[in-house]
């Protein structure tokens, strides 16, 4: 089977509010090689995957941010999980793209009780 028939069917069972169709750039389709690009508000994800006659392949992930940083004429990136081209290492790779995403929670930090605040302190 077409390393791309796979991967879209995954999608679809795993990715419940994506759209194949309206969510996924195609950047290659052999049979036996593929490479698809999904966006994000501030990055990009290529997947590509390979399988090879004995039924063995390859898939790996590519993240790259979509805009360069200040000063900077690239795009910074990262590699994340690659392996056996299985629905296991489809699902790492979800969940890595979950977690690049994820944004800090900046919190209070709670008072300690015997401690005091600077501005309970007096400046003489």
């Amino acid at each position: 089977m077409a390393p791309i028939i796979t991967l879209k069917n995954w999608f679809r069972k795993d990715l419940r509010y994506a759209n194949w169709d309206r969510d996924v750039e195609i950047l290659k389709d052999t049979e036996t090689e593929c490479s698809i690009r999904v966006y994000t508000d501030t990055h990009s994800y290529r997947i590509g995957a390979m399988v090879r006659e004995d039924g063995t392949g390859y898939l790996g992930c590519e993240a790259s941010t979509r805009k360069p940083r200040a000063g900077e004429d690239h795009t910074r990136g990262n590699d994340l999980p690659d392996g056996l081209f299985t629905r296991a290492n489809w699902q790492s790779i979800l969940g890595s793209i979950v977690g690049y995403e994820l944004v800090k929670i900046h919190r209070e930090v709670p008072k300690s009780p015997g401690l005091v605040s600077e501005e309970s302190v007096q400046k003489v």
